[in-house]
Parts: structure tokens; sequence; C-alpha cells
């Protein structure tokens, strides 16, 4: 079970002793289309308390779960927010990419605003199911794993030609030919990877 999630625990004495959450386990977290999360945490994984209400926390995995503890403390009822690996519409499907790993809350909103951080960039969040928007139009979040430039890429006089794989999400080009110079996508979802241009 590498990277299966064993429990979240509660403690109320600053750490002396811990009881842990019924509900919390790995087999508790099945995505809305009834799968189970993938064994990720090893890669993807977070826990942050919303700083006005101690009874909920948000949990990055694959995807983003919001947990909701009983008023004793003892247990949890899970619910994946983005649902990115199944197609109903119940799951806010394709508004938050997979792969958790960081979250920010915004200190002066009620109820609690977060950003979330994933392989697919920045994303603002409500708490709610699908409550989702990319904020990646203006900032460079995506990382190249490997890429080339055109044969005549040093000739201004003519087009210019780049083309990359991004990790996990598929592969870009970019020619200069584009009025709005932002990169393409070329194949979504998954790593990238490498790509090169035929040299004739």
């Amino acid at each position: 079970n590498l990277g299966d999630t064993l429990g979240i625990w509660h403690t109320a004495n600053g750490g002396a002793t811990w009881n842990q959450l019924t509900g919390s386990a790995g087999a508790n977290f099945i995505d809305c289309g009834g799968a189970a999360e993938s064994l990720q945490a090893w890669y993807d994984l977070y826990l942050g308390v919303d700083p006005l209400n101690s009874q909920v926390f948000y949990t990055g995995r694959t995807n983003l779960w919001k947990g909701t503890v009983d008023p004793t403390y003892t247990s949890v009822v899970l619910q994946d927010l983005s649902g990115v690996y199944t197609q109903l519409a119940a799951c806010g499907y394709g508004t938050c990419h997979p792969d958790q790993h960081s979250i920010a809350f915004q200190p002066t909103s009620n109820p609690t605003r977060f950003l979330a951080a994933n392989d697919g960039g920045l994303y603002y969040g409500t708490g709610a199911n699908g409550g989702f928007t990319q904020l990646n139009n203006s900032m460079d979040t995506l990382q190249f794993y490997a890429g080339q430039l055109g044969r005549d890429f040093a000739n201004p006089a003519g087009t210019q030609y780049a083309f990359g794989g991004y990790q996990d999400n598929g592969s870009a080009s970019w020619d200069s030919s584009n009025a709005s110079l932002q990169w393409q996508a070329r194949g979504n979802g998954g790593d990238g990877f490498f790509g090169s241009f035929d040299p004739l």
C-alpha cells in the first residue's frame, strides 16, 4: 500500500494524545464516480484546516477533498470536490487539475476561500463541489521536461517554431506567427516528456 493514507488524527491537548477520525482511512477516499482514489500520497498530499472552522479541513491527493468532522471530533465525512477522473457533472469534471500539492487560505474570506496548487498550476477554490476557477492564463505555471526549437529559430525574418512536453499537461507548440504568442496544446493530459522536429 505504498502511498495509501492510514488515516487522519485529531488532538485536543497539544499532541499529548491523538484519536483517529473514523472514516479517514484510505479506503474511504472514493471519488464521486465510485472509484477508489489512486495511491499517490507519496507524490501529492497535504492537509489544511479551515482557519474559521476547525471542523472543516481540505486534503489534497489526486483529487481535492473536503472533510467535515462531527462535533465530538471522532469521525469525518469526506467529499470529493474535484472529481478529476470521472465525467459526472456532479463532480465538476474539468474544473480542477489532478495531483494536488499545496493549499493557502484567504484569511479574510467568510465563507473560507483558498488557493490550491497542483500539476495544472493555480486554482481559486470556494469549498463547493466543482467550485474552482483556474488562474493560469496570465502566469507561467507549467513545467517543461524537454523541448526543441525549429531549424530556423534564429532567423527572425521567418516563422519561428518551438515544441515541448509538459509535466502532466501533454505537449504544446509555439510559433511566431500566432499574434497572441501563446503556446497551443497539442496533446492534453499526462506527461508530454520529449518532442522534436524533423531536422529537414
